[in-house]
C-alpha cells in the first residue's frame, strides 16, 4: 500500500484566508510526517480518481479528471477543527509517495473542489474534486 498525501486549502472565514489542511494514510507511522510536514490521520476512504472518455449521451466530449473521497473531521488537527472552514472551490492535491519521501512522490490529482457533502452524524465529510479546465474554456482556434 503506497502512503497517500492531501493537502486542501480551504477558506477559513473568520481569518479571510486559505489554510493548509494536511491529510494522509499509508502504512506506518512514517507516513503521516512525510517530507517533514504532518499529515492528519483522518482519511476515511481513500481518493478514487477517474477520467470519463464518454459522456452519456455519446457526444465524443471527454470529462475532466475527478476525484472522490472522505475524512473524518473529528479527525483533523485542533488548530485547523475549530475553524470555519468552506470547503467548496478549495484548491486540492493529492501525491502518492512509494517510499516516503516527497520528492519522488507522483502527483496525481490538482483541482478545485466542486462539492462537500457533510454527514453529521458520522463527522465525516464526503469530497468530490474536478480538474480546472478554466485555461481551456475559451476558442482555440481564431480567425
Amino acid at each position: 500500500m503506497q502512503t497517500v498525501l492531501i493537502l486542501i486549502r480551504p477558506w477559513d472565514r473568520d481569518a479571510e484566508e486559505r489554510v493548509d489542511v494536511r491529510i494522509g494514510d499509508g502504512p506506518s507511522a512514517q507516513s503521516f510526517a512525510v517530507g517533514g510536514q504532518p499529515w492528519a490521520p483522518c482519511l476515511v476512504e481513500r481518493p478514487q480518481l477517474s477520467i470519463e472518455l464518454c459522456d452519456a449521451a455519446i457526444t465524443g466530449q471527454v470529462q475532466a479528471g475527478q476525484a472522490d473521497f472522505s475524512i473524518q473531521l473529528s479527525s483533523l488537527p485542533a488548530e485547523i477543527a475549530g475553524r470555519r472552514l468552506y470547503w467548496r472551490g478549495s484548491p486540492v492535491t493529492i501525491w502518492t509517495a512509494p517510499d516516503l519521501s516527497m520528492a519522488r512522490a507522483a502527483t496525481e490529482f490538482v483541482g478545485r473542489i466542486t462539492s462537500a457533502r457533510p454527514d453529521s452524524a458520522r463527522r465525516q465529510q464526503r469530497i468530490q474534486a474536478k480538474v480546472s479546465t478554466k485555461f481551456i474554456d475559451k476558442d482555440l482556434l481564431t480567425f
